[in-house]
């Protein structure tokens, strides 16, 4: 019945003067039905038209992504949400010339402005995320991705985000690399940023996994190497820092100091990083820090704990 309501509400509903009140080809309309038997499921179309040539795209879910609940389960198996391309030749006939899986649960569309001046239509592809209560959103859940449709009518990823990791884990890059993942504007410029996660004390024993020091790190569109590149410097009311760094409060946590340390060095004041780790760190704060969780005492260890934030802190002296 679902596959059924899905193509008549494709079929018959008029396309008024985007597509000139003319209704969606035959062509596509078998295509939706086809797609059906093969557990995906038609969501939304975006028309546009470039040069002398009118495009659809089309957005196909699977069945976890027609479902609103985080146990529905696909009898296809795991399968990736996608977005295809067609060219419509007249109103009976269309032809399909590229497709791109999206890593998401659900998805959306809708236009994007030709930023980089290439004369090409772009579109962005919303990535909604379905997470079952209690756990964390990933990273790409509060993201989008912009693609470019090229003169040869193929996808192609409009921005070049480099070696840009989800999260680095100890000083290593970890998960889905953030090509072409941005997040919205955050000062409303016109360069879009994106976000990575440095989790840098993952998996140490001194922090639980609920509460382990991390930071949200900031790239941002460089025109002119037309790349991402680390800008968290031009972005330090994203980290919450203390208004002054001259003084700590007596009963700061030690995940909270690790925190703000690694915030400071991320936004270009590795010289302050420091100084705000020989204020904090002594024997008598430690010793606190000791007391506040018996089961972590024996890996709070000053000197290795001190050592791990200056390599911390070494990795922002060089901007990537």
């Amino acid at each position: 019945m679902k596959k059924l309501c899905l193509l008549l509400l494709f079929t018959m509903a008029p396309l008024s003067a985007q597509w000139k009140g003319k209704q969606a080809p035959e062509y596509l309309a078998n295509e939706i039905f086809r797609l059906s038997k093969d557990c995906y499921y038609f969501k939304e179309f975006l028309l546009v038209k470039q040069g002398s040539q009118y495009l659809v795209l089309a957005s196909f879910l699977t069945r976890q992504g027609m479902k609103n609940d985080a146990g529905s389960v696909s009898p296809c198996g795991d399968r990736r949400p996608q977005v295809r391309l067609y060219r419509w030749i007249n109103d009976k006939k269309a032809v399909f010339k590229d497709s791109i899986f999206i890593d998401a649960f659900s998805l959306s569309l809708e236009n994007a402005s030709d930023f980089d001046g290439a004369g090409t239509t772009k579109f962005i592809v919303n990535h909604i995320c379905n997470v079952p209560q209690g756990e964390t959103q990933p990273l790409l859940c509060y993201a989008f991705s912009v693609y470019e449709i090229t003169k040869k009518e193929k996808f192609r990823n409009a921005l070049a985000v480099g070696n840009v990791p989800e999260r680095y884990v100890n000083g290593y890059p970890r998960g889905i690399p953030l090509e072409p993942v941005v997040t919205g504007n955050f000062d409303k410029t016109p360069d879009p940023e994106c976000l990575a996660i440095d989790d840098f004390f993952e998996g140490d024993f001194a922090f639980r996994a609920d509460d382990f020091p991390k930071v949200t790190l900031v790239y941002a569109w460089d025109t002119a190497a037309r790349a991402y590149k680390h800008r968290s410097d031009k972005f330090p009311a994203r980290f919450g820092l203390p208004p002054s760094l001259d003084s700590l409060p007596r009963d700061i946590s030690l995940v909270d100091f690790m925190q703000t340390v690694m915030a400071v060095a991320a936004t270009g004041k590795q010289e302050a990083a420091r100084k705000y780790i020989g204020m904090g760190m002594t024997p008598e704060r430690f010793a606190l820090w000791r007391e506040k969780d018996a089961a972590r005492a024996n890996y709070i260890d000053l000197d290795r704990l001190r050592s791990k934030l200056l390599l911390c802190i070494d990795r922002y002296t060089t901007k990537p």
